[in-house]
């Protein structure tokens, strides 16, 4: 269990902006409201994670050795 003056901490950096908050024990939710790139810019940012980090190119690569395909991948 985590003491009472325990904060949570969140930076969401965006190219026009960057936006900084505290999550409290009073408040654990906060919204944020994405600007400019709409929908193509999360598909973007889901692949460059992806393709970036190697536990999941090696999640792919042991789904792909186990009889799997690239069209059951996508």
């Amino acid at each position: 269990m985590l003491g009472a003056d325990h904060h949570t901490l969140a930076r969401i950096e965006a190219p026009d902006r960057t936006v900084q908050f505290a999550f409290t024990p009073e408040t654990r939710e906060n919204r944020v409201t994405p600007s400019g790139g709409g929908v193509g810019s999360f598909v973007r940012l889901g692949i460059e994670h992806i393709l970036t980090g190697w536990d999941h190119l090696l999640f792919l690569l042991v789904l792909l050795l186990r009889g799997g395909s690239w069209l059951s991948l996508a």
